[in-house]
């Protein structure tokens, strides 16, 4: 894929939102990097790490139907 993109964030608090956005950076580098849903994650952003992944795959999944 060429690109990635989050359309919809939603926060706890903005301590949260301050770790999500770092870290969905981190994510989409992953992503493009790995051409996949195969990523690492971000130390400290499990949370959004997994979800951004699940989301990255139905995606993905969605496309190939």
């Amino acid at each position: 894929f060429s690109s990635v993109a989050v359309v919809n964030q939603q926060y706890a608090d903005f301590r949260s939102q301050q770790i999500s956005q770092y870290a969905i950076n981190i994510l989409h580098q992953q992503a493009m990097s790995a051409q996949s849903a195969k990523i690492n994650g971000v130390s400290g952003a499990t949370y959004t790490s997994e979800a951004y992944a699940q989301s990255l795959q139905g995606a993905i999944d969605s496309l190939r139907k």
